[in-house]
């Protein structure tokens, strides 16, 4: 995960415009159709952006958790594309759009993590497609735990209800699944925290 503003101060006209926010889980931050006036940077939680589909469903289109920008692709819109809710009690700074345009344009040092974190975000997107398009359950599973592993393990901040639908997969798929790698030895679960045992750290993901 990238945090990039925990690692460098605002810079001081957007700082002073800036204000806290607050949400409940399921609160919105924002709604589809609302003029754009806030770029989001979560604190604490993860918010997620979603959109209604004609089968009547909701689609998720993009997460953000602690260290992360929220709403970014809509800096240069008049209205916000999607949904934005709290997935859980989170905490947000709610950045001014105009001040942070002024603020890309004035601060280079801002400017330049603000591109690092939409790159990165970008990269994210690309492994969430590419895991998509994995046929089997299992795939999908060895290829996040292989990309998020950090030493070979992964801390799971996410229920696991919310975890098999960033898999694309049926909760029931994913028990059955978790059950299988760890009866093959493939892993370890303790908890939220999933060890990846040495005949799979070879395991790699691509982008």
């Amino acid at each position: 995960m990238l945090s990039t503003l925990l690692e460098f101060r605002l810079p001081p006209a957007l700082a002073a415009a800036s204000r806290l926010r607050k949400l409940r889980k399921g609160e919105a931050a924002f709604r589809a159709g609302q003029a754009v006036e806030q770029i989001f940077y979560v604190q604490q939680g993860e918010i997620r952006a979603s959109r209604h589909q004609l089968d009547g469903n909701k689609a998720v289109m993009l997460r953000a958790r602690r260290g992360e920008f929220f709403a970014l692709a809509s800096l240069f819109m008049p209205r916000y594309p999607c949904d934005a809710e709290a997935a859980e009690a989170s905490c947000v700074l709610a950045l001014p759009k105009d001040c942070f345009h002024e603020a890309l344009a004035q601060d280079s040092a801002f400017a330049l993590a603000v591109m690092q974190a939409t790159a990165m975000a970008m990269k994210s997107q690309c492994t969430k497609v590419e895991r998509l398009h994995l046929k089997r359950a299992g795939d999908r599973v060895l290829h996040y735990l292989a990309c998020e592993q950090r030493n070979g393990k992964v801390e799971l901040h996410m229920p696991l209800l919310c975890w098999a639908d960033e898999l694309g997969l049926q909760p029931e798929t994913l028990y059955r699944v978790l059950a299988e790698l760890e009866e093959q030895g493939l892993i370890l679960r303790e908890g939220r925290c999933i060890t990846l045992r040495e005949n799979t750290a070879a395991l790699c993901c691509a982008g």
